[in-house]
């Protein structure tokens, strides 16, 4: 088989920069920005968020080391290597930054022992507190407000705090995703900006989880993520009801929270009211066939270590979530239920399905769209025959209008993707649509789709196969083909929200057995072998 002229496997990648094996030159290469942090599915199985590169240390004594270098008000004091506050309402902790307004930070500190409110300002009187905190260490991102002011401890905090850090970050929010969800080898994950409304993700014990007839043990167990930070929550109803429930959501569509079975098998799921709900063995990772109101439409992954992320959608623009404990008649009240589980990662989202795990801890927080564009040239492509092949895989099975294209920008486009629930290709020539061809698939599935365009023959296949021919004649003027993007081409919307395995691009027409073979399950990346690039 030929050799492509631009082939993109996720692999190699930087901030800013997803890297394509060929061509090697790096004209290939796809320009990559989010603007703010994100998690991924390491090769491990384990959540892992992206690492951030900081700048150097802009706190002084931070440790507390001394009584020095801090302007203190009436109440506070420092002395054992912690600053020490007393309960007087509007105590403040100051020391001067100079932050740069706009840029973003990374603030830490240690809570020692404490009750009442904390407050964080980040220069202006930007208030970036959490609306809790926990007793051990805390972080912040926020953005600078030009103003010198870092900490502000007031509404009668009693306590004890140590190790505060204030950095800069330098990179990282635009490191791209290589998710390993589905393999042992990466997608690329591209993601829509979402915001996960759950106060606390993984402290249970915060006060924005109300519980009843539930007791929770903090870092009980080794989460999905590798640390112990899982919660446990034990429930006895002494014939009421148990369930945990956060209650301050707003336009609520899905959910999702990883849970893990200890001796506690069935649970139910709110989201919203009693007339959206649905019953889940938990042990075996299945829903039930009973299910309250119009019920939830669910979905189970499962991660190392016994762990299970649920994800349910179909909230209908809810404002709750509530998780009872259940018997497997299924009941759950008016009987006496005990038993735990372990809960950590609670997610609850506008969109429609679940997106990649957000954390919050005291307050909500937003993962800004993944935007990859711009690989090759038009020395790349050749505008009067080639062939254009993509492994992708939807978010969700009701995703549409997502595309990648080779495009100029403007009025004429190739474009793979995904259109009113089926698997999609489109020519489009001077703004018309020339060729179209759809085929009903599992969109969630990596599926190898493959377009193949002449002045005279379109022929398209999927997982190996010839699903459609026909005789169009598809003319791109010269140099019209300048680039290969993850929307449709056009600069009107359309972003690829989904998962990359690889993107290959042959600047001539291929054989009807190299088509076949190209999009089988038996062929990935020959061509490939030898490349000098590393997985990360």
């Amino acid at each position: 088989m030929a050799i492509p002229s631009l082939a993109m496997i996720p692999s190699g990648y930087k901030d800013g920069k997803v890297y394509s094996v060929l061509p090697s030159n790096g004209d290939g290469d796809f320009t990559f920005s989010r603007g703010s942090n994100a998690t991924r599915v390491n090769k491990d199985g384990l959540i892992e968020t992206m690492p951030l590169e900081l700048g150097s240390e802009l706190i002084t004594n931070g440790g507390f080391d001394t009584d020095s270098d801090w302007n203190k008000a009436t109440g506070i004091t420092i002395s054992g290597g912690s600053a020490n506050f007393t309960g007087v309402s509007g105590q403040y902790l100051n020391q001067n930054i100079n932050f740069v307004s706009g840029k973003v930070y990374e603030i830490t500190f240690n809570v020692l022992s404490g009750s009442g409110a904390l407050t964080v300002f980040l220069g202006g009187g930007n208030n970036v507190s959490p609306s809790s905190y926990v007793v051990g260490e805390n972080k912040i991102i926020a953005t600078g407000g030009g103003s010198d002011s870092i900490i502000y401890l007031g509404s009668a905090f009693t306590g004890s705090i140590d190790n505060v850090s204030v950095k800069e970050v330098l990179s990282g929010y635009d490191l791209p995703r290589l998710d390993y969800s589905d393999s042992s080898c990466p997608s690329l994950l591209l993601e829509p900006q979402s915001t996960n409304q759950i106060i606390s993700s993984e402290n249970l014990s915060d006060s924005s989880w109300s519980k009843t007839n539930a007791v929770v043990e903090s870092n009980s167990t080794i989460s999905p993520d590798g640390t112990l930070s899982a919660d446990k929550l034990t429930f006895n109803t002494s014939g009421n009801f148990g369930r945990i429930v956060s209650s301050t959501l707003t336009f609520v569509n899905s959910v999702s929270f990883f849970i893990k079975y200890i001796d506690l098998e069935y649970i139910l799921i709110f989201v919203g009211t009693s007339s959206n709900g649905v019953y889940v063995n938990i042990k075996e990772g299945y829903a039930t066939s009973t299910v309250l109101g119009s019920g939830l439409d669910i979905t189970f992954k499962k991660f190392p270590n016994d762990w299970l992320r649920i994800e349910a959608k179909g909230g209908n623009n809810a404002t709750g979530l509530e998780i009872y404990a259940a018997n497997s008649t299924p009941t759950y009240n008016s009987v006496t239920l005990n038993g735990s589980f372990y809960l950590w990662g609670c997610q609850a989202e506008t969109n429609s399905y679940a997106t990649s795990y957000i954390p919050t801890n005291g307050v909500i927080a937003t993962r800004l769209a993944d935007v990859c564009n711009d690989a090759g040239t038009s020395d790349t492509f050749n505008d009067s025959e080639g062939v254009l092949m993509a492994e992708i895989s939807a978010l969700a099975d009701d995703e549409s209008g997502r595309y990648l294209s080779i495009s100029n920008v403007g009025n004429y486009q190739i474009r793979i993707g995904f259109f009113s629930g089926e698997l999609y290709v489109q020519i489009r020539i001077n703004g018309s649509v020339v060729y179209s061809h759809s085929e009903t698939v599992i969109l969630t599935n990596n599926n190898k789709i493959s377009i193949k365009y002449t002045n005279n023959t379109q022929k398209v296949y999927i997982n190996g196969y010839l699903v459609n021919s026909e005789t169009v004649s598809t003319i791109f003027p010269l140099g019209t083909l300048t680039s290969l993007r993850f929307n449709n081409g056009d600069l009107l919307g359309g972003e690829f929200y989904g998962n990359t395995k690889q993107i290959q691009y042959y600047n001539s027409a291929l054989t009807d057995s190299e088509l076949e073979e190209l999009t089988s399950w038996e062929s990935f990346l020959e061509m490939a072998a030898g490349q000098n690039y590393t997985i990360k």
